[in-house]
């Protein structure tokens, strides 16, 4: 499954400063793993690949853009997120995955948390794999997107995984975040205990050499100092240049920015080109930009 993968992604190159070059760091964690509970069980059918389409619960952060329309889910284990079109997608459990004989696979999701704190969770439960013959192999995991802080969450679940046939040739899943449209990635492999960061399918992308054990989180955060752009700016450009620290370019000149945070008190405004929010508490906040041109409004996440 993978092959095809990396045969696709021949484009993703090494990260972007600008804000929609968006980086991530990794950390691991642990968390009992709970499967969601049966009435979040959208979609359940032994016949079919699970192709699927849900409708997201607030704009999620994402490789410095805000998702706001859908997420697609596909049945071999990745998902794309998308606002019109195929550009994203990531993968807690890369592999060639379809729904067990025994009619126990399902895909649940749920939104729980009330607004600005929300997370949306995918939950792909009692999963089978393709190519296990003897067709008891099953995975369950779950990814999980934060409101706040542009976080995504990758949770592993109980798994068997006995039939060597069922990785097709590999030596395990893959788990990775790609931006197709903005050409960036960010991914893990090795051993899931301690994984290896790589930022592109072309010249690092690997798989993990085993499942990742149950109860076990990858978490990725966004780097700090980057931007999420919402508003599409047709003459702005807001670069990270780090440590917090940013630079507006603008073809008309600038009359005014301010930058709100989500109780709408004013950070920071002025005449300026450069500013930084590295003092300031994390979270999401609004820069307003005024120029001669007109105006236009950006997010910024202050991990």
């Amino acid at each position: 499954m993978l092959r095809t993968i990396v045969t696709c992604c021949t484009l993703i190159l090494a990260f972007m400063n600008c804000a929609w070059g968006q980086t991530y760091t990794h950390s691991l964690r642990n968390n009992t793993y709970q499967h969601l509970s049966a009435s979040k069980r959208t979609f359940k059918d032994t016949n079919s690949l699970f192709d699927t389409m849900y409708k997201t619960s607030f704009a999620i952060p994402y490789f410095g853009k805000a998702i706001s329309d859908s997420i697609i889910v596909w049945g071999n284990s990745n998902f794309a997120i998308t606002e019109f079109e195929f550009d994203d997608e990531a993968s807690a459990f890369g592999a060639d995955l379809s729904p067990r004989k025994d009619g126990k696979s399902y895909i649940a999701q749920t939104t729980d948390g009330s607004s600005p704190n929300r997370i949306f969770k995918i939950e792909w439960g009692y999963m089978g794999f393709t190519y296990d013959t003897l067709g008891f192999d099953s995975i369950s995991y779950q990814v999980w997107f934060y409101e706040q802080g542009g976080i995504i969450e990758y949770h592993y679940g109980p798994s068997s995984v006995k039939n060597p046939f069922s990785w097709n040739g590999e030596t395990g899943p893959y788990a990775y975040l790609v931006d197709y449209n903005g050409t960036t990635a960010y991914g893990l492999k090795g051993n899931p205990a301690s994984p290896v960061s790589y930022s592109s399918f072309v010249t690092g992308a690997g798989p993990l050499t085993s499942v990742p054990a149950a109860n076990s989180i990858f978490r990725f955060a966004p780097a700090a100092g980057n931007a999420v752009q919402t508003t599409v700016a047709s003459s702005s450009k807001l670069c990270a240049l780090g440590n917090g620290l940013f630079e507006l370019r603008t073809d008309a000149p600038i009359r005014n920015i301010q930058l709100l945070n989500t109780e709408g008190k004013t950070c920071l405004q002025g005449n300026i080109k450069q500013f930084s929010i590295a003092h300031l508490p994390a979270g999401l906040y609004l820069l307003q930009i005024e120029t001669s041109a007109g105006r236009e409004t950006l997010r910024l996440i202050n991990p």
